[in-house]
């Protein structure tokens, strides 16, 4: 009588067990933006190691007719970050409002909106959902686009008590316009343009910039009023 090698059906076992997939738990998302369990816990940025950013991600072009000296010149009258690490797929942003610091002096954000038509290396990504809204004390903020999960195009959110010298949390969803489910990180977000309206006249816009010590920050400067430099 012929003798089977014991370890033949065990090969074949195993690579069933291997091309068998695995069922999704109940409510586990497939989105790696709304799974917390896949994104990197945040760390101070001293202790990230430096990162090399390609140069179209790190230095985006200035906003359309704004000259780059003006770009650098002119005040900032808000920031918007995201901490390190720039590879993880949470997406929380953080407005603080310097509007203290403008030509008009301070004004109440009224709305902020993030479009990222030119972000992941101008791609584009949509804005499937906003969540997590964090208000400034006092205050009050909701979602106008992407309070659902079934927005597409830029986050607009609106605000009141937002006032000079504080600040507002909120996360948001971004995917590709071709894959809901994709699983865009912090660093993708390089290029969107953060667009602030005010309450008063107070005007202002800044692009996302990936940086060295693995945050992303966009510097929102002052547009309208417009300010005219002397050289």
């Amino acid at each position: 009588m012929k003798r089977v090698n014991p370890a033949v059906p065990m090969s074949i076992l195993l690579i069933l067990l291997i091309a068998v997939p695995t069922p999704r738990a109940s409510g586990q998302t497939s989105d790696r933006n709304l799974d917390p369990r896949l994104s990197l816990p945040d760390v101070p940025n001293s202790e990230v190691i430096t990162v090399e950013v390609p140069p179209a991600l790190n230095t985006p072009a200035p906003a359309q007719g704004i000259a780059e000296a003006d770009s650098e010149t002119t005040p900032v009258i808000a920031t918007a970050t995201m901490p390190a690490p720039n590879n993880s797929f949470d997406i929380p942003i953080t407005v603080r409002n310097h509007s203290d610091r403008s030509t008009v002096g301070a004004q109440d954000i009224q709305a902020v909106i993030i479009d990222c038509q030119r972000a992941f290396n101008r791609a584009s990504l949509t804005i499937q959902q906003v969540f997590n809204i964090q208000p400034p004390p006092g205050g009050s903020a909701s979602a106008v686009t992407g309070g659902d999960a079934h927005g597409v195009g830029p986050a607009v959110l609106t605000f009141a008590g937002f006032r000079a010298g504080l600040l507002a949390r909120f996360s948001l969803d971004p995917d590709t316009w071709d894959n809901p489910d994709f699983g865009a990180t912090r660093e993708n977000m390089a290029g969107c343009n953060v667009e602030l309206v005010f309450t008063g006249s107070l005007r202002g816009d800044g692009r996302l910039r990936a940086l060295a010590n693995g945050s992303v920050r966009a510097s929102v400067r002052q547009r309208f009023p417009s300010i005219t430099l002397i050289p």
